[in-house]
């Protein structure tokens, strides 16, 4: 019997899904984005001298907790969908991204 993801709601743009068994969770886009567009802004909710999973490098030894925190739940991909522009603190769509993606 497959358990059905436990769904967080983040404005209209996305959702958290939360695997009910690994509690592992991935964003996932409600809307459709096009190349460029940009998805969110961020900011530091914390800086470390050192990454974790859940940072992003935005210096040499300076490494953030990202805010809004549901950005976390990006996940890392061969053939990714985003950038994180560290200078302007956006997220931009490198492609057309799906509902659902």
């Amino acid at each position: 019997m497959q358990v059905s993801p436990k769904i967080t709601k983040i404005g209209s743009i996305a959702e958290i899904r939360e695997c009910q068994t690994t509690g592992n969770k991935s964003l996932y886009a409600t809307v459709e984005f096009k190349p460029g567009q940009v998805i969110s802004n961020f900011g530091d909710r914390e800086i470390l001298d050192r990454p974790n999973y859940l940072t992003v490098q935005i210096r040499e030894y300076r490494h953030i907790m990202l805010d809004p925190e549901f950005l976390q739940y990006i996940n890392h991909s061969w053939n990714p969908n985003i950038f994180f522009d560290t200078q302007k603190r956006v997220v931009i769509s490198l492609r057309n991204i799906e509902i659902g993606e």
